[in-house]
């Protein structure tokens, strides 16, 4: 498969929906915690999902959120 057409295709399995909402960081959270209060703590695993749909605006290491960020928190019910 052509790169280009791999590039233009992975942004579309990262859509946002009309479920979506936003979460500002504050101070002493982590993914894990936000996932936790979205999703509840039987789904806190899905702190992985937070990072891939912010991995843009985290950048490489999920283990540093700064007090301020807006986080993208997708719907995940189609998944539970």
């Amino acid at each position: 498969m052509n790169p280009e057409m791999i590039a233009m295709q992975e942004p579309q399995t990262m859509q946002s929906s009309h479920q979506d909402r936003w979460h500002v960081v504050q101070p002493g959270e982590n993914l894990t915690v936000i996932a936790q209060a979205y999703y509840g703590s039987e789904h806190a695993a899905h702190w992985i999902t937070l990072y891939n749909f912010n991995r843009e605006m985290i950048g490489d290491s999920p283990d540093v959120l700064l007090v301020g960020m807006e986080l993208l928190i997708p719907d995940i019910s189609e998944f539970l």
